[in-house]
């Protein structure tokens, strides 16, 4: 029964629908010995729940494949990251979506969008920044190796490399992420590009 039923006028009553398995219902009205229903007249929608996003993380420039869980994903019209909607997406089973990023900033909900119901995670997946190299202080040494170097810019928290031409930077230590520090390797008389590489993209100076 529907609760709190109100009359508002001859022709209309107010109610607050009960809680059904997902499907179509029949509808009754009755007073006193007098009942008239209308067949299949509201339908029961399962809810939409978004659990995770699997990776929960990657680059603003978008094109991340990611697995979103949860359920009632079946009949799903659209998938949203923040505002964006996905650059494409494919439903896999009633628990589980398939997705690609669209471009992004910052950390956004992730959205999943039925007929008639509506899923979000918040904050369920962070774009992060590629790394940026400013500059690098010295940016001279000796070619046997060894001087002390800061690397300041932007994104280093993800860096999983930075070079001094090919070879590595040694001993590298992300201070945060603005700041690198770590040893040069050895090489020969010249310049070399500094370069630092992250799963979301890479920066050379």
């Amino acid at each position: 029964d529907c609760a709190a039923a109100a009359v508002v006028d001859a022709n209309t009553i107010r109610c607050t629908a009960p809680a059904h398995v997902a499907g179509l219902v029949d509808v009754s009205v009755t007073n006193g010995a007098n009942n008239a229903t209308l067949a299949q007249a509201y339908r029961f929608v399962a809810a939409v729940v978004v659990s995770a996003v699997s990776p929960p993380k990657g680059p603003v420039t978008g094109g991340t494949p990611v697995t979103i869980t949860g359920s009632g994903f079946a009949g799903a019209t659209s998938v949203k990251f923040g505002a964006m909607a996905a650059t494409s997406f494919s439903v896999s089973d009633d628990g589980a979506i398939l997705a690609t990023t669209p471009a992004g900033a910052g950390v956004v909900s992730v959205s999943v969008a039925g007929a008639l119901a509506r899923g979000e995670l918040a904050n369920g997946f962070a774009y992060e920044e590629a790394p940026v190299v400013g500059w690098v202080e010295p940016n001279r040494g000796a070619i046997a190796g060894g001087t002390l170097v800061t690397i300041s810019g932007r994104g280093f928290d993800s860096a999983t490399a930075v070079t001094f031409g090919v070879t590595p930077l040694v001993a590298p230590q992300v201070v945060g992420p603005s700041v690198i520090v770590g040893r040069a390797p050895a090489h020969a008389v010249g310049t070399v590009d500094v370069a630092a590489t992250s799963p979301n993209g890479s920066s050379v100076k």
